[in-house]
């Protein structure tokens, strides 16, 4: 078998590139509305409504800055990937990125929306495929799977 590395959720986890538009002007209305709000705090009586105001639109603010660090930091994105090698993923951002290597593996189980490892040591990985976005890349995952575990004599449950 020759290498091969797919990775299924390759911006399986981003908005539409229009969305992602909206957004982002949204999130720049936000930034802009907070800046005027601080200067409308600090030249007026005001106080309390322009604090309540500010302090609401940092919610944007806050998303704003998770989304800069998401794009200049690929390697924190989540991601599934698939190798000749072995099988690394990362499902939740906070958690630490899961590896394990084929010859690990006992059983592999397909299941509607999830894809669960079993290892030889009880241990088991479990990956939600509904974020796969594409039929097309969920299909070429199930069968590259199947092809590697019946190469290397691991059961498979369907």
């Amino acid at each position: 078998m020759s290498n091969f590395s797919l990775k299924l959720f390759e911006n399986a986890y981003q908005l539409e590139p229009k969305a992602e538009q909206r957004l982002t002007g949204a999130i720049y209305a936000a930034i802009s509305i907070n800046l005027i709000l601080l200067l409308y705090l600090a030249y007026s009586n005001g106080f309390l409504v322009g604090l309540l105001i500010f302090m609401s639109n940092l919610f944007f603010a806050a998303y704003f800055c998770k989304f800069l660090w998401y794009q200049y930091r690929p390697q924190y994105r989540l991601h599934f990937t698939l190798t000749t090698g072995g099988v690394r993923y990362r499902t939740v951002s906070a958690q630490k990125e899961q590896e394990f290597e084929w010859e690990e593996v006992d059983v592999v189980r397909f299941e509607q929306d999830r894809l669960l490892f079993v290892l030889k040591n009880d241990e088991q990985h479990e990956i939600g495929m509904d974020k796969i976005q594409s039929p097309t890349i969920l299909q070429q995952a199930r069968r590259k799977i199947k092809k590697i575990a019946k190469k290397k004599d691991i059961m498979v449950v369907v």
